[in-house]
């Protein structure tokens, strides 16, 4: 028999990076959060993306997607400083810079964005790519370099973020089925699961490639997309910067482990690993840095993106159930999107003026698919 706890101002489904970074911003506005998740928390996209603090391309996708990547790259070390001193868990954030092989994308593009954003690129001659990289594999005809892009080890942002909000007295509830969004006249009363209802005024559905499944959250077009990775091991110091040609990349860890990714997969919630995605990322990855041949793949991995039309994520309140919102469908940038996501969804929440438009980010704006999504 089921029973009612009301012990939270604002219930958060989903214990991703997207939830993490929301209990973050409004514990900091004085909220008392509970976070639900039907597994363990961070265990899904979050624990299964490279951490890349950038857009791939960023020039191809709609201006929200920059505005927030743009919102995000400018306070993520100061955050991770916050994490580590509190936790002594470091997110392992790392100024590795970003190299691009063989980019032939229209250049006014990439100026136009260079400008819009104020980011400063280095176009690479042939001749230019091993001084910026040793390891980088011949037969490439240009670069160009991108020095302020970070990145952070998402199983280590996840473990730092869980252990402060911990510290903030915020409560985590794992493994736990969440069965239905309790409304009663059109106002949000709390979330019904297995053996509990949780009460509160406010939810946020931060559940990634799940979100949609929710009957109230029909309206989202978010998907699942799954990607694979695999792992390999050097020494630390070995690759030292992001290296990216035609899609796929290779991340380097300071500790010498070494990603290389990613599919874009449509398989609906089917998860799993394939020889024949093992194979294409490993001869991807040897492309671009020969010397990995020689290094033995270790781990490989998938995980569920939640994806929208156009990349464009769902931050926003229900336009009919109040106190129900939703922060999803971030697609492949939901660690360098979250920060600021959380910060506007702390803004929607709390009645702030914003960084950014906030309308831009409605579930009800229309989202132009792009050629992946249509």
């Amino acid at each position: 028999m089921s029973h009612e706890v009301k012990n939270s101002d604002i219930l958060i489904v989903g214990g991703g990076v997207i939830g993490l970074l929301s209990a973050y911003f409004l514990q900091k506005e004085g909220a008392e959060i509970t976070i639900l998740d039907k597994a363990e928390v961070g265990k899904e996209s979050s624990w299964a993306g490279g951490g890349i603090l950038s857009p791939l391309y960023p020039w191809r996708y709609a201006d929200p997607v920059n505005q927030l990547s743009s919102y995000s790259q400018k306070h993520y070390q100061q955050l991770c400083s916050e994490l580590e001193k509190v936790t002594g868990i470091s997110p392992q954030w790392l100024q590795s810079g970003l190299l691009m092989l063989d980019c032939d994308d229209d250049s006014s593009a990439i100026q136009s964005w260079t400008n819009t954003f104020q980011k400063k690129l280095t176009k690479l001659t042939a001749s230019q790519l091993q001084d910026y990289e040793p390891q980088i594999g011949s037969g490439y005809t240009q670069g160009i370099f991108q020095n302020d892009v970070a990145q952070i080890r998402n199983p280590w942002l996840v473990r730092s973020m869980k252990s402060y909000l911990i510290s903030k007295k915020v409560r985590f509830i794992e493994n736990t089925t969440i069965k239905k969004i309790e409304t009663s006249r059109q106002k949000v009363t709390g979330v019904s699961c297995e053996s509990n209802t949780y009460q509160a005024d406010k939810v946020i559905i931060a559940s990634g490639a799940w979100s949609s499944l929710f009957p109230e959250m029909k309206m989202l077009d978010v998907r699942p997309v799954m990607g694979q990775m695999i792992l390999f091991k050097t020494e630390p110091q070995w690759l030292k910067r992001i290296v990216m040609h035609n899609g796929k990349y290779v991340i380097p860890r300071a500790d010498g482990h070494i990603l290389c990714g990613s599919t874009i997969e449509w398989n609906g919630y089917q998860k799993h690993t394939s020889e024949k995605v093992r194979e294409e990322l490993h001869a991807a990855a040897i492309r671009m840095i020969p010397g990995l041949k020689a290094v033995p793949i270790i781990k490989q991995w998938s995980g569920l993106r939640p994806g929208s039309p156009n990349g464009v994520p769902y931050i926003g309140e229900h336009p009919d159930i109040s106190g129900l919102y939703a922060n999803t469908g971030h697609y492949r940038y939901g660690v360098v999107m979250g920060l600021a996501s959380a910060q506007l969804m702390a803004d929607i929440i709390t009645g702030k003026e914003s960084f950014i438009d906030k309308s831009l980010f409605a579930l009800t704006a229309k989202r132009e698919p792009t050629a992946e999504f249509a």
